[in-house]
C-alpha cells in the first residue's frame, strides 16, 4: 500500500511489474533466407499464353552497403522488370508487350526502399488496364502504360530476385517470402485470392530445394 496523503484515502495497492520473461513474445520468428550476389534466384518455365496480367508479392530486406541494383522480379528477354536502384533506393520499372513494343521504359516510381529494413512490396502489371501499380508497405504509386497488344512475351520465363534469369541485378539481402500470380491482378495491394503460381519461402533449406532455384545456395 502507498499512502497518498489524501483525506479519506487510506492508500493505493500496488502490484509488481511482470517479469520480462512473462510478457516476452513467444511466437516463433518467420523463417527467412539470405542471398549473396551469386544467388540464389529462381527461374520459372516460359510464361506461355497469357492474359497480360501478373502480380508479385514479396517481403525482403536489402543488405547494407552492397551497392547493388537488386531486382524483385523480371522476365528473360526484357519483357518486364522491377528493380530497386542502389543510388537512392527508388524503384524502377520496365515493361514490354509480346510484340517487343516498350509500354513503360525505365520509369522511376515515387517510392523508395531503405537498406536493412524489412519491406513488403506488391507489384501488379496489368497490360489490359494499361497500369503498373506498386505498393510499398501499403503506400502505392501507379503509372500508366502505353497502348499495347495485351500480352507479355509468351516464350520467355519469369525470374525472381534478378532481372534477366542469369543473375543480373541479383538481389542481395534477406527474404521471408516471394509469391507470384499469373493472369491475376490486385486493385488494393492485398494478395490475390488463390494459390500463387510461384511461391518461395524460408528457411534456406526450403529455398535451396525449390525446383526453380538457380545460382548459389541461400544461407540462414
Amino acid at each position: 500500500m502507498v499512502d497518498l496523503g489524501l483525506a479519506g484515502v487510506e492508500g493505493v495497492a500496488l502490484e509488481p511489474l511482470p517479469l520480462a520473461t512473462e510478457i516476452a513474445n513467444t511466437l516463433p520468428a518467420p523463417a527467412t533466407f539470405t542471398t549473396t550476389d551469386a544467388g540464389p534466384y529462381f527461374n520459372d518455365a516460359d510464361l506461355g499464353a497469357n492474359g497480360g496480367q501478373i502480380t508479385l508479392s514479396a517481403k525482403v530486406r536489402f543488405a547494407t552497403g552492397q551497392g547493388n541494383n537488386g531486382s524483385f522480379f523480371g522476365q528473360s528477354g526484357g519483357g518486364f522488370e522491377l528493380t530497386r536502384l542502389s543510388n537512392d533506393g527508388s524503384i524502377r520499372a520496365n515493361v514490354e508487350d509480346s510484340a517487343g513494343a516498350p509500354v513503360l521504359s525505365s520509369n522511376t516510381l515515387a517510392l523508395q526502399i531503405a537498406e536493412n529494413t524489412w519491406t513488403e512490396v506488391v507489384c501488379c502489371i496489368d497490360l489490359v488496364a494499361q497500369t503498373l501499380t506498386v505498393w510499398k508497405d501499403g503506400v502505392s504509386d501507379q503509372v500508366a502504360l502505353a497502348a499495347n497488344n495485351g500480352q507479355f512475351l509468351n516464350n520467355r520465363f519469369v525470374t525472381l530476385l534478378n532481372r534477366n534469369g542469369s543473375g543480373g541485378y541479383q538481389f542481395v539481402g534477406d527474404v521471408e517470402f516471394l509469391r507470384l500470380w499469373k493472369d491475376t491482378v490486385t486493385t488494393d495491394g492485398s494478395e490475390p485470392v488463390g494459390v500463387p503460381d510461384i511461391e518461395v519461402l524460408g528457411p534456406a533449406s526450403a529455398a535451396n530445394a525449390h525446383p526453380t532455384k538457380r545460382g548459389a545456395d541461400a544461407s540462414g
